[in-house]
């Protein structure tokens, strides 16, 4: 019998790829994804959607619009502009921490962590996959290793289920992760802090994706969703 799991489904590029990855070896109960008002909100839902439709996995929309009310991050307000940059730029230092801060959602991995803990608990799944990557831990710490290290000590004290968190692409960088999707069919994504008919190409979610792709050698399979 296969380990019961949740998974924490952003319908990001890679929460879709750590969920592809162990949907074989666990079952997976139910995804989540997690929807407080972001702009890109209706994109990542329908990715999400799509990707469960196809490994057969429930998929559930948790709304939580106080998370939206309580903070005046660029991936939520109407008033905030998302910052824009490069390939040759996004890794440059000087510019990361501003670009973070403007997009930082107080506590936001944390708080759906827990969220997906409290279904672990309830379902008696004893695992949460969340779709973490080495690459933007650089910049922000709750995509660590150490952060899901953290986080799995401290529901083995706030659950009776004790899951574990499991981040398969933790240790990966974006073109490692772009290797894996493009060999395992996985299209079903929205990379983008925006919510249009196609992503901008200019947000640092869509540059390192894109960036990731073309390393991988593999652009061609998303260019239509620029």
């Amino acid at each position: 019998m296969r380990e019961r799991a949740i998974t924490l489904l952003s319908g990001g590029f890679d929460s879709s790829v750590a969920t592809e990855l162990l949907a074989e070896k666990y079952e997976i109960v139910c995804a989540l994804t997690i929807d407080y008002n972001q702009k890109a909100a209706q994109r990542e839902i329908e990715a999400a959607r799509a990707l469960c439709k196809r490994l057969g996995i429930e998929h559930r929309v948790i709304a939580l619009p106080w998370l939206g009310e309580i903070t005046d991050t660029a991936l939520v307000s109407q008033d905030v502009n998302v910052p824009t940059t490069t390939e040759q730029s996004v890794d440059d230092k000087s510019q990361a921490g501003e670009r973070a801060e403007a997009v930082w959602v107080p506590n936001r991995n944390g708080l759906f962590a827990n969220i997906a803990a409290s279904y672990a608990d309830a379902f008696k799944a004893s695992a949460i996959i969340v779709g973490f990557n080495a690459e933007e831990a650089e910049t922000f710490s709750d995509n660590s290793v150490a952060c899901a290290d953290a986080l799995t000590r401290c529901f083995s004290y706030s659950t009776l289920a004790k899951p574990r968190i499991l981040a398969p692409t933790a240790g990966l960088r974006k073109d490692e992760i772009a290797t894996i999707a493009s060999k395992r069919g996985v299209v079903e994504f929205w990379s983008c802090y925006l919510g249009g008919e196609k992503m901008c190409g200019t947000c640092e979610s869509c540059v390192r994706t894109i960036r990731a792709f073309k390393k991988a050698g593999s652009f061609d399979k998303i260019e239509n969703l620029f």
